[in-house]
């Protein structure tokens, strides 16, 4: 018979105990749930955070609640389907591939809503033209504010004092006094950073 090597029982000890861990959490076991979350946590964050950074989604996409979606879908599947998990190595490959289907999925809906909002702005003209001179409706407020909120990230400080006195109303002429300069030469400024902006908006 072939010799046991010291390292093959505690081997098969850690398998052991993770099938009975496996076997609490199928049977919705909460302490063991919360053991297992924490045993992948790290690692499945990591594969979430990851593509979120490389898309500069890292801040508008919560990773973590990326995170919690998956392992709640896990828990659904394993409790209630047909998986019989009995290493941590397909329990590691079934949460990875989760995840990442997941950043797939939240990141497409994310782009397709933003390229939809983009269709709201004419190409190559300032969107603040949209405004009106007053603005006098709170609801004519939010709806040109939701239009340019993700503009706001991109534009200096100047630009975004601009652009948030042209949501409250301010007309060309006052904001230009206040800055030393024309109404025109003001416009033309905000027309630039607009482009310059939807240029770097592009995906």
């Amino acid at each position: 018979m072939p010799e046991t090597t010291p390292s093959d029982d505690p081997q098969r000890a850690a398998r052991k105990q993770f099938r009975r861990l496996m076997r609490k959490v199928k049977a919705k076991d909460q302490e063991a749930c919360t053991q297992l979350v924490a045993m992948f946590q790290t690692e499945i964050y990591r594969q979430v955070r990851l593509p979120l950074i490389g898309l500069g989604l890292q801040t508008i996409i919560d990773p973590m609640d990326i995170c919690q979606t998956v392992f709640a879908s896990f828990f659904e599947r394993v409790v209630g389907g047909p998986y019989e998990l009995r290493e941590p190595q397909q329990v590691r490959q079934l949460l990875l591939t989760m995840a990442k289907n997941k950043v797939t999925d939240e990141s497409r809906r994310y782009m397709a809503a933003r390229r939809s909002q983009q269709k709201m702005i004419p190409d190559g003209e300032d969107c603040l033209r949209a405004l009106p001179a007053d603005i006098s409706t709170p609801s004519s407020i939010v709806g040109k504010r939701e239009l340019v909120a993700e503009v706001l990230k991109y534009l200096t400080e100047e630009e975004r004092w601009v652009v948030e006195k042209r949501t409250h109303g301010v007309d060309w002429a006052t904001l230009a006094a206040e800055l030393g300069t024309s109404p025109e030469a003001l416009r033309k400024k905000i027309d630039r950073a607009i482009e310059r902006v939807n240029q770097q908006m592009q995906w």
